[in-house]
């Protein structure tokens, strides 16, 4: 890997990590821990849907965003910052609601 993929990387995970840290991301988290140890609660989905998300994302829907691996961005780690812009946007929007 060049040094400057590394280092847009690098400052790539910060974004990631203060996205990570946001108060509706860490409730999120926990509503998973719980839908993994079978409590009731709200349903939860997980869905990848590959260009519609204008489709599916209104005001009544809980978004999940999860960069599994640069599987997600395609393989070419450039495109994280555009991932990275796309999650922040959504979760702006989301909070702003």
């Amino acid at each position: 890997m060049q040094r400057a993929d590394r280092e847009v990387l690098r400052s790539l995970a910060g974004r990631v990590r203060e996205i990570a840290d946001l108060p509706e991301l860490q409730q999120r988290k926990e509503r998973w821990y719980r839908h993994h140890a079978l409590e009731r609660g709200r349903p939860l989905v997980l869905c990848f849907p590959e260009g519609a998300w204008g489709e599916l994302i209104n005001g009544d829907c809980v978004l999940e965003i999860i960069m599994k691996d640069t599987h997600t961005v395609q393989n070419e780690p450039r495109r994280i910052t555009r991932w990275v812009e796309i999650a922040l946007e959504e979760v702006k929007r989301k909070a702003g609601e």
